[in-house]
């Protein structure tokens, strides 16, 4: 992942490396759905983390998480 911060006008390019945790994936895709501006790679793919990103790119009213409490936690937050 790159991010790229700017404090008083001076542009920092940085990479950050994570070891691709369900926790880790999850909470980078609600910042990601938030803040915009980055790309993701080594998600987890854990169920839970498969249904957070289907259903933050996904603007229905209804969405059916099934299983997923995890993803039933960030959501909640998230909405």
């Amino acid at each position: 992942m790159i991010y790229r911060l700017s404090i008083n006008n001076i542009s920092v390019n940085q990479r950050v490396q994570l070891r691709g945790s369900k926790s880790e994936s999850n909470r980078l895709l609600v910042l990601q759905k938030l803040l915009g501006g980055f790309s993701i790679t080594n998600l987890s793919d854990s169920v839970d983390t498969q249904v957070l990103k289907g259903a933050l790119e996904n603007d229905a009213e209804v969405v059916d998480v099934g299983h997923a409490g995890t993803a039933m936690r960030f959501l909640s937050a998230y909405y």
